[in-house]
């Protein structure tokens, strides 16, 4: 009670006897919101690009975020909001993201209009940021022929961040010793809208006392109306097979001639590390592909994808080529067929799979195929689809990691909405490899089944409950060499009012492993949350949560729980700002071999002070008490000094 009464008398004095500044929502920053081309035509689409920087401690996990657009006239009414952009890669704390979301404007617009960005987790708002403007031009009358060379249009908006971080750390276990660290970035972003198209470049340089100058993320990207070329960090998507979902640095390039889409890109996806202590080094790793496609017509897409992905053996020491590198060759076909309210796609691909020993020097190479299939219904009430994938044992693809070798599987959902206000839905997944059939002694068959069922009750204006159960089973043969099922269940209720969110949740699961080698559990979440504008000046949030775990074997449970509370004052709206939070996390088990009891607090404090039109000044602090009851010298206080000068234009 004594770390509870801390938390509160500290949130407390933050709210009374601070002032100072910045942004609603320390936990969320947005680097820069426009809209491109700016003016824009009445008829024709503009591209909204939002960068978001994740200030919290937490990573975005991909699909679990996404960023919407809401639009308004020049008296701020209402019009409409634009579909959510989803995040498609996880965002680590410190890390930037850009967002594109591209809407037709309704050929009756015209004038000065207004937009803000917003940022949705796991479909609760956590963001919305303050209005933008930009201007949309009258459609051209009917018979009237725009100009053939319009005079082009540039306009450029972007900041620069300069973000310095000190920190003080006193450790009970070195005498009271305090040391110091600091870590500094400058972020550059820049976003250009012309009559041609539009530019974005961000990038982030950190300066630690480690490393100096690590250029962490760095991307250009120019669109046009019929190219987009970005350069430095990206991840092109040609398809499933071939090169998905990998992320790296280099070139990647998109042309569309007519019907025809062509790709090409060349990255390097792994740096390479030295290996120590008898341990493998990693080597660097490039990918190269092309793809193109074609539109055969307005229902029916073909195209082909080429992509090598390969290990650069000369990037380590000999001494550190411990495993051998590899390379996958892979040509794939695709086709695209969308007969009404239906989607069927189909997808076959080839790999030589080539291995090189460093011991011996000796060289190995496989070839495999793979394929995929999937069905996709669509229609206001009813949403189905289902997919069918096999991938031989050595179809080992290094430019798409979700593909994974040597299994054959189907997935299907469906969901349907009954009422306006009720919808359920129910997905399968199962899967098995060894499809080779090889004998038990020689290898292990897995067989996995997934099945999931949830129900979401609500409209706007009225509360929202969204239940949800899973059932996973893992079977094997030979028996009993790795078996295992876990059910769990979850349950929420939100509901959002005049500015105010409130949410709650619970969910339970339980895993048993039927060979005996490790222990039954079962573990129970809860949590309670408030995020909401109690007036013009002042926003509150705040929330709890707790997990517990059981062992079923006799083990000590496990528990931890965190409290934490956060407050904004907009002391002069637009212009100085105070934002603060605390936070009281406790962890505990009674376990003889790793007994655990800590408990860390957490205060922090930012003011703000927007001292021109385009410059802003951040100044704050965040104090961390750790103590461990079972052994004092793991006790730890420590104190961040943050400085940030933002230059906007």
């Amino acid at each position: 009670m004594k770390e509870l009464f801390n938390v509160v008398s500290i949130s407390i004095f933050l709210t009374f006897f601070s002032w100072g500044v910045l942004t609603a929502s320390q936990q969320v920053h947005v680097q820069l919101a426009v809209a491109t081309p700016d003016p824009v035509q009445a008829g024709e689409s503009a591209t909204f690009k939002i960068i978001y920087v994740n200030n919290s401690a937490d990573l975005w996990k991909a699909k679990d975020y996404s960023a919407f657009v809401e639009i308004f006239n020049d008296e701020g009414k209402f019009i409409k909001r634009v579909k959510p952009s989803v995040l498609e890669n996880n965002v680590k704390p410190g890390d930037s993201t850009l967002f594109m979301l591209t809407e037709k404007i309704p050929d009756d617009f015209a004038g000065n209009h207004l937009f803000r960005v917003g940022l949705l987790s796991k479909g609760r708002s956590i963001h919305i940021s303050d209005f933008n403007a930009f201007y949309i031009s009258a459609a051209d009358p009917p018979g009237i022929e725009p100009a053939e060379d319009p005079e082009p249009v540039t306009v450029f908006r972007g900041n620069a961040v300069l973000s310095n971080r000190l920190n003080w750390k006193t450790s009970a276990a070195t005498s009271a010793a305090t040391s110091r660290g600091y870590n500094s970035n400058l972020s550059l972003n820049l976003m250009g809208g012309f009559s041609f198209g539009s530019l974005v470049f961000n990038s982030t340089v950190y300066t630690t006392d480690e490393d100096m100058l690590d250029i962490y993320n760095i991307n250009l990207n120019i669109s046009g109306s019929q190219s987009t070329l970005e350069l430095g960090d990206s991840m092109p998507n040609f398809s499933d097979l071939s090169l998905r979902n990998q992320s790296g640095r280099g070139i990647n390039y998109n042309h569309r001639v007519g019907s025809y889409d062509f790709k090409v890109a060349a990255l390097q996806t792994a740096e390479s590390e030295e290996g120590e202590d008898n341990f493998a080094g990693s080597y660097a790793r490039y990918v190269l592909g092309a793809s193109g496609s074609r539109t055969v017509s307005e229902d029916l897409d073909i195209g082909i994808s080429a992509v090598r992905a390969f290990d650069d053996r000369k990037s380590i020491s000999k001494e550190s080529r411990m495993t051998p590198a590899e390379t996958s060759n892979i040509l794939s076909a695709f086709v695209n067929y969308r007969p009404g309210k239906f989607t069927l796609s189909a997808e076959t691909g080839v790999n030589i799979f080539e291995t090189q020993n460093e011991e011996d020097g000796s060289r190995t190479s496989a070839t495999s195929t793979a394929a995929r299939g999937s069905v996709k219904y669509s229609r206001s009430s009813i949403q189905a689809s289902a997919l069918f994938y096999i991938t031989e044992p050595s179809f080992i693809t290094l430019g798409a990691p979700g593909i994974s070798n040597d299994r054959i599987g189907y997935e299907g959902s469906l969901r349907y909405n009954f009422l306006p206000w009720l919808n359920f839905g129910y997905t399968r997944r199962t899967h098995n490899d060894n499809i080779e059939s090889l004998p038990a002694d020689e290898k292990t068959t897995t067989l996995q089944n997934s099945d999931n069922i949830s129900m979401t009750i609500g409209q706007p204006g009225i509360p929202s409950i969204q239940l949800s159960g899973t059932i996973n089973t893992v079977e094997s043969d030979p028996e009993g060499s790795l078996e295992n099922e876990s059910v769990s269940g979850s349950a929420s209720l939100s509901h959002s009012f005049s500015g105010h969110f409130l949410s709650g949740g619970m969910s339970i699961s339980q895993f048993k492993d039927k060979t005996g080698s490790s222990s039954d559990l079962s573990t129970l979440n809860t949590s309670i949350s408030y995020s909401g504008a109690v007036s013009r000046r002042l926003t509150l949030s705040g929330g709890y949560s707790e997990n517990r775990t059981k062992y079923v074997d006799g083990d000590p449970d496990r528990k931890s729980g965190r409290l934490r509370s956060g407050a904004t004052f907009r002391i002069i709206p637009g212009a100085l700002n105070l934002a603060m939070s605390a936070s009281l996390t406790e962890r505990s088990s009674d376990s003889k071999t790793a007994p655990l009891d800590t408990v860390e607090t957490k205060a922090s404090l930012e003011t703000t002070w927007r001292l021109h039109e385009n410059y802003t000044a951040t100044i704050g602090g965040s104090f961390t008490w750790f103590k461990d009851r079972n052994d004092s010298d793991e006790n730890e206080d420590s104190f961040d000094l943050l400085v940030r000068w933002l230059y906007s234009f």
